[in-house]
């Protein structure tokens, strides 16, 4: 029994041009929201490392160790690094976000539905970012990128 080379590619691939993957980097948006979100965690989290004093207390009252308050400001300040480079933005937003869940999840627990409002909103647009930067765009930067093929149907 033969078995065919395999740098011979089967007849199917042969007829469908390669597509390149539109990263969602282009989109001035994306990028925007990228700094945006980079320059608030590294802000929060810089203030909860070197001013812990009124997140402790915080914290506290929710029932976690004042530890907790360093440990999340070096996740923050970590997380803001990662999204500030655009090959590691989608590892940074969802680290960002397990963090931000956790904050929504612990403010519900309490019963603090408003307290739960900024972690939710920060969350979403971590989301936004993760999708954008792992999925790419919804749509095309421009008619060029769309594959030959698909502006040529017949059918």
């Amino acid at each position: 029994m033969r078995s065919r080379p395999l740098s011979k590619q089967p007849e199917f691939f042969a007829s469908v041009p390669a597509q390149t993957r539109h990263d969602g980097t282009k989109s001035p948006a994306a990028k925007g929201l990228t700094l945006i979100l980079a320059l608030a965690f590294l802000t929060l989290g810089s203030l909860q490392v070197w001013n812990p004093k009124q997140d402790v207390f915080n914290l506290a009252r929710l029932g976690f160790p004042e530890w907790l308050v360093s440990m999340i400001g070096f996740g923050e300040i970590g997380g803001g690094l990662l999204l500030i480079i655009p090959s590691t933005a989608a590892v940074g937003a969802n680290g960002l976000g397990m963090i931000m869940a956790g904050a929504v999840l612990a403010h519900l627990n309490r019963d603090e539905n408003r307290a739960a409002i900024l972690p939710l909103v920060l969350l979403t647009f971590l989301n936004i970012i993760a999708y954008l930067r792992t999925f790419g765009a919804w749509w095309p930067a421009s008619t060029d990128e769309i594959p030959r093929h698909a502006k040529n149907r017949e059918g």
